[in-house]
């Protein structure tokens, strides 16, 4: 199982709502306890949480049984929706904590 992390500074609720719409995704129950996530139609995982050190900001939990290639292009396309549908600084961590691609708009 392949696992990267978005952090987004927008509430988990909204972005949670957004990429089920952006990515046509479906909730269903958890295989790891009570929690659901979301299934993208071709089979990714996504679980958005608020962060720990500040509720107003998201961390979004993907994870996929995709070979590498195939991972790192659905999670790189779950990064450039998020970022289509909002304007919130998003990036992109992958399994190492290395940030693989990161958007911060700048204030007015």
């Amino acid at each position: 199982m392949r696992y990267d992390i978005l952090n987004v500074s927008a509430p988990a609720h909204r972005v949670e709502h957004l990429l089920k719409a952006a990515l046509g995704a479906t909730d269903e129950p958890n295989k790891f306890g009570s929690k659901s996530h979301l299934k993208t139609p071709d089979g990714g995982r996504i679980r958005v949480s608020a962060s720990f050190t500040d509720g107003s900001k998201s961390t979004v939990s993907l994870h996929s049984d995709f070979d590498n290639a195939e991972h790192n292009a659905w999670a790189v396309k779950v990064f450039n929706t998020t970022c289509a549908a909002t304007d919130a600084d998003v990036d992109l961590f992958d399994e190492a904590d290395s940030v693989v691609k990161s958007r911060h708009r700048n204030a007015a």
